[in-house]
C-alpha cells in the first residue's frame, strides 16, 4: 500500500492526490438522510470509528501546502483510528483551520478512548464552543475540572458559553476567573456583557471601564466603553474612549497554556512562531528554523514566520541575513513596526547608523510605548551625540495623538528620567484628565509622588484606583508599603493587605507580603507565626518553589514559629534561587540564614 501511495504522489497533482487518499469525502451526508437508530449507531461505533473528513471544496480552500499536511494527518488517523495522538493532531488541525465540528468529532472519540482525561475534555470544549454548540461545550468544560480549580482560562470559557442563555451563571464564572487573574481583560469584557444582559448597568459599566483602562489599545473594549457611556448620556467621556477605539488594536492574547498547545499542534501561525521563539531562547536555533520554514507555507503565516526567522538570524549574529529578512517583512507589510525596530538594530550592528536612525525613529513615532525600540533609539542617539532627541520624538508622538493617555504616560517616564519631575507630573495629570480611570497612569503618578516624598498625595492616588478597581492588587502592595514604611503603621499595612486578599483571594503577592508582616513584626502582639506559615506556604506552592523572595518569607515564617531547621533549609533554597539571577537581596538572605542557624528569628527593625 505504501509503495502504491508513493507512486501516486509522483504522478498526480496535489489536489488529485488528496482526492485519491480521501475516498468518500467529496460529499457530506445530507441533513435529510434517515438517521441510524441508537442501537445500530452503538453497534457501528463498536465496530469502527469513522474519522471525520472534509469535502473536496473545503480541502481546496485550505491551499496546497496546508491541504497536503492535513491529508497526512487524516491518513495517519485512518491508519490508526484508536490512536489518541493521531486523532488529536487531526482534531487540532481541524480546529485551527476553521472546521470545529470535525475537530469535535475527533476529540469526542478521544474522550471515549481516554475517559476522565481533563486535557482532551478541554479541547473538546474548545471545539464545541467554536462550532457554536454552547451546551455541548459547557458539558465538556465541566469534564475538564481535573485541570484544577486554578486553571482560569477554563472558567472564562465557561462564562463565554453560558453568556447567551444564562448571563447570571456567566457572571459567576467570570468572577471566579477574575479571582484567579484580575488582569484578564477578556474576562472583564465578558463580565461586563453578562452584567448588562442581567440588568446590572452600573456594574457592567465599571467592568468595561476596567477592561478598557487595563488594555488601552484593545479597540473592542474601547468601543464598548464608549457605547456604554453614550447610552448613559455621558457623551464627553464616551468621545475619549471612541477616539482610543479609532486607534485600533486587537484583543490581548489570553493566557491559556493548554489551548496554546492545541493551536501549536494545529499549526496556527502565531502559535508556531511562539514555539520557535522559545526554541531560540533555549539555543535550539536549528529546530526553530525548521519550525518557521514550515510555518511560512501556512495561510497567513508567511510574514510572521519571516520576521521570526529574522529574529533567529539576529540571535546567531547574522546581521545581514536578519536585515534582509526584516526588509522582506516590510516589503510585504509596511506597517510592521516591530520589523522596523528590529531592522534598525541590525543596521546599527552593520554600522549603517543613518538608516538605523530612520527606521527606529519611524517605529518609535508609531509606538512610543514599545520599550525595546525606545531603548535602541536612545542608545543610538547617545552614540550620535544627540541625547535629547529621544525626548523630542516622544513629544512629537504626543502632539500627533494628544488624546492618548498611554503616550502621555510614556512621555512622563522620559521626563522623569531626565530629571524633569514637574513636567512628568504635569503630563501624568493631563493623561488622567483625559481618562481618569487609566490605572497604570495613576499608579505611575503615585510612585512619582512617593519619590518626591509626597506620601499623603501618593496614598490618595492608590486609594482612588482601588475605589474604581478593587481587584488591582499592585495598588494594595504599594499602598501597604507606604503605610508601613512611611507612616510606621504596621497594623494599617496589615489591614490593607487583608482587604486586598478579600478582593483578590488567589494573589500570591499579597499572601507573601502579609506573611512577611505577620512573621517579622517587632511587636510580639502583632506576630501571628502560624498564619504566616500558612500564607507563605501557599505563595511558595503557587509559584512552584521558584521565587527567591517567597522562599525567604517562608523561612522567616518558620523561624517565627520556632522551626529553625526548616527556616535554615528555606533560607538556603532562597540563596540558591537568588544566586541564579544575581539578585541584590542575596546578602540579606545569607544574614538571615546565620540567624536561623543560631536558632534566632528575624525581626524587622522598628
Amino acid at each position: 500500500m505504501a509503495s502504491r501511495l508513493n507512486a501516486i504522489t509522483t504522478v498526480f497533482s496535489a489536489a488529485g492526490f488528496v482526492a485519491l487518499l480521501l475516498p468518500g469525502c467529496d460529499r457530506k451526508p445530507d441533513a435529510g438522510q434517515p438517521a441510524q437508530d441508537a442501537a445500530s449507531q452503538h453497534a457501528s461505533a463498536q465496530v469502527q470509528f469513522e474519522v471525520p473528513c472534509l469535502t473536496s471544496s473545503e480541502r481546496a480552500a485550505l491551499g496546497t501546502a496546508l491541504e497536503m499536511k492535513l491529508t497526512g494527518a487524516y491518513n495517519a488517523a485512518c491508519a490508526e483510528p484508536e490512536s489518541v495522538t493521531k486523532l488529536a493532531t487531526l482534531g487540532a488541525m481541524y480546529y485551527v483551520h476553521g472546521h470545529p465540528k470535525e475537530s469535535a468529532a475527533c476529540f469526542r472519540r478521544i474522550t471515549e478512548l481516554k475517559p476522565g482525561d481533563p486535557h482532551y475534555s478541554y479541547y473538546l470544549g474548545m471545539a464545541w464552543q467554536a462550532a457554536g454548540q454552547p451546551a455541548e461545550a459547557l458539558a465538556a468544560y465541566e469534564g475538564a475540572a481535573g485541570l484544577g480549580p486554578a486553571y482560569e482560562p477554563r472558567l472564562r470559557a465557561m462564562g463565554e458559553v453560558c453568556m447567551p442563555a444564562s448571563p447570571g451563571r456567566a457572571i459567576e464564572y467570570y468572577q471566579a476567573a477574575l479571582d484567579l487573574d484580575p488582569s484578564d481583560v477578556l474576562a472583564w469584557c465578558g463580565l461586563s456583557r453578562a452584567q448588562f444582559a442581567h440588568g446590572q448597568r452600573d456594574e457592567g459599566l465599571r467592568s468595561i471601564l476596567i477592561a478598557a483602562n487595563l488594555e488601552p489599545y484593545y479597540a473592542d473594549a474601547q468601543h464598548s466603553a464608549a457605547e456604554a457611556l453614550r447610552n448613559l448620556g455621558r457623551h464627553a467621556e464616551a468621545e475619549q474612549y471612541a477616539q482610543m477605539a479609532g486607534v485600533g488594536g486587537n484583543a490581548p492574547q489570553p493566557k491559556d497554556p493548554f489551548g496554546e498547545s492545541m493551536r501549536r499542534a494545529g499549526m496556527e501561525p502565531r502559535a508556531v512562531r511562539a514555539e520557535a521563539m522559545q526554541l531560540t531562547e533555549r539555543g535550539d536555533v536549528e529546530r526553530a528554523r525548521v519550525v518557521l520554514e514550515r510555518a511560512r507555507s501556512l495561510p497567513g503565516g508567511a510574514v510572521a514566520a519571516t520576521e521570526a526567522l529574522g529574529a533567529v538570524a539576529a540571535a546567531e549574529k547574522k546581521w545581514e541575513v536578519a536585515a534582509s529578512l526584516f526588509s522582506e517583512v516590510l516589503a510585504a507589510d509596511p506597517q510592521a513596526y516591530s520589523a522596523k525596530s528590529s531592522l534598525g538594530e541590525m543596521l546599527i550592528q552593520q554600522g549603517n547608523l543613518s538608516e538605523a536612525e530612520r527606521w527606529l525613529r519611524e517605529a518609535l513615532m508609531e509606538h512610543p510605548e514599545h520599550a525595546a525600540t525606545a531603548k535602541r533609539f536612545a542608545a543610538l542617539m547617545s552614540q550620535l551625540k544627540k541625547p535629547h532627541e529621544t525626548l523630542a520624538v516622544m513629544q512629537a508622538a504626543v502632539a500627533a495623538r494628544p488624546f492618548d493617555p498611554v503616550r502621555r504616560s510614556v512621555l512622563a517616564q522620559h521626563y522623569a528620567v531626565a530629571g524633569r519631575t514637574d513636567a512628568a507630573l504635569a503630563e501624568l495629570r493631563a493623561a488622567l484628565d483625559l481618562q481618569p480611570d487609566y490605572f497604570p497612569g495613576r499608579q505611575q503618578l503615585a510612585l512619582l509622588l512617593v519619590g518626591e516624598r509626597q506620601y499623603a498625595a501618593a496614598k490618595a492616588e492608590f486609594e482612588r484606583t482601588l475605589q474604581t478597581n478593587p481587584r488591582y492588587e499592585e495598588a494594595y502592595l504599594y499602598l501597604s508599603t507606604i503605610v508601613i514604611q512611611a507612616d510606621k503603621d504596621l497594623r494599617g499595612g496589615e489591614r490593607i493587605l487583608r482587604d486586598g486578599l478579600k478582593h483578590v483571594p488567589n494573589s500570591h503577592s499579597l499572601a507573601n507580603s502579609l506573611a512577611w508582616v505577620l512573621a517579622t513584626a517587632s511587636d510580639p502582639a502583632q506576630r501571628k507565626p502560624e498564619e504566616a506559615v500558612q500564607l507563605a506556604e501557599r505563595a511558595v506552592a503557587a509559584t512552584g518553589h521558584t521565587q527567591h523572595s517567597y522562599l525567604d518569607t517562608l523561612g522567616a515564617a518558620y523561624a517565627a514559629a520556632g522551626r529553625f531547621a526548616d527556616a535554615a533549609r528555606l533560607a538556603r533554597q532562597a540563596i540558591e534561587a537568588a544566586s541564579r539571577v544575581n539578585a541584590p537581596e542575596l546578602e540579606q538572605y545569607r544574614t538571615r540564614l546565620g540567624l536561623y542557624e543560631q536558632d534566632q528569628p528575624f525581626r524587622t527593625p522598628e
